[in-house]
């Protein structure tokens, strides 16, 4: 069985996994790591792909799991070249592996070049971690619409079976394909309820600061950028009213975001004011816990330039936290 993934690091993942330990930049079970679990469980040959940055592979008897990046990075024509591209790398692997199963995250690639691996008789489940459209706001450009023909085609006819995150996900690959035939089944994220022990009780929504935190991987197709924005935003419309937590690991941790715009660096952000400030807040023992390098910790008394805090859990590199 092979399985795509996301961008995650499946290299690490499976070295955590191997030992017994908890990835430390993911707050839920990898999804890696329950592919393991299962194909050591039946018996099956496994071999995980991900898109992850840092080329790398490990041969581990019947295992295999390989951090393939992707070719290019960019919008427009490069992002459908290297989707196609990736998608063509992926099937190949699995024909010359001669998998019976592909499982394939959303993301990866174009579902209708997927096709090709029915015809070489390898059945193909897809895997969605998101909407293909955000909901009440479905493309209209032509493009997008012809994509969309695409993937409908995709789930009439190609897909074994389509496994989704939430309802919505569903319901939109439904009204996709018009008529579903293959096996269509819903999961959850999974948690260790230890970690999440600790956790107060839920405070009046009408307590001020409203704090709102992000836990996951930080990087930019996460959205976390997004919140960035959004957190200055309502500062400078309510300022300390709302204070945003973003709590992980990743690649984007260390981008500079402070009086920028992102998407555009070196660029003023729209709506950054340095007259209004407010306090990012981390305990002494968060700091402790959470946090290797206390040199990049700016304390609880210092002002940011946005009600925004960003911590850092340490993995394989040393990694601090940022008020922002």
């Amino acid at each position: 069985m092979l399985y795509a993934l996301g961008p995650g690091d499946a290299v690490e993942s499976y070295q955590h996994w191997k030992a017994g330990k908890d990835l430390p930049s993911e707050t839920s079970r990898t999804f890696s790591g329950q592919f393991f679990d299962f194909c050591r469980r039946n018996g099956h040959s496994g071999y995980a792909i991900s898109s992850f940055s840092r080329a790398a592979k490990v041969v581990d008897g019947s295992m295999v799991v390989e951090n393939r990046p992707k070719r290019f990075v960019g919008g427009g024509i490069r992002y459908h070249l290297s989707q196609a591209l990736y998608g063509i790398s992926i099937m190949l692997t699995a024909v010359r592996w001669r998998a019976d199963a592909v499982i394939v995250d959303s993301g990866t690639t174009h579902w209708a070049l997927l096709g090709a691996l029915k015809m070489a008789k390898i059945r193909v489940v897809g895997s969605l971690h998101n909407v293909p459209w955000p909901s009440g706001y479905k493309p209209s450009g032509r493009l997008k619409r012809i994509l969309l023909a695409s993937e409908g085609w995709f789930w009439r006819h190609i897909a074994s079976a389509v496994i989704s995150v939430s309802p919505e996900c569903e319901r939109q690959v439904r009204e996709l394909a018009g008529t579903l035939t293959p096996l269509a089944v819903q999961h959850r994220a999974q948690f260790d309820r230890n970690h999440l022990a600790f956790i107060p009780a839920s405070q009046p929504l009408s307590q001020r600061p409203f704090r709102v935190m992000f836990a996951g991987r930080i990087e930019r197709n996460k959205g976390v950028f997004d919140i960035v924005e959004i957190a200055r935003l309502l500062e400078s419309k309510e300022p300390g009213r709302v204070i945003f937590d973003i709590c992980g690991n990743g690649p984007a941790l260390d981008i500079d975001v402070s009086g920028s715009d992102l998407r555009n660096p070196g660029r003023k952000a729209a709506g950054t004011s340095r007259r209004k400030r407010s306090r990012c807040r981390l305990t002494p023992a968060q700091a402790r816990s959470h946090v290797s390098d206390r040199r990049r910790l700016q304390s609880a008394d210092t002002p940011a330039s946005a009600s925004l805090l960003v911590r850092g859990f340490p993995s394989s590199g040393s990694r601090g936290a940022k008020c922002l």
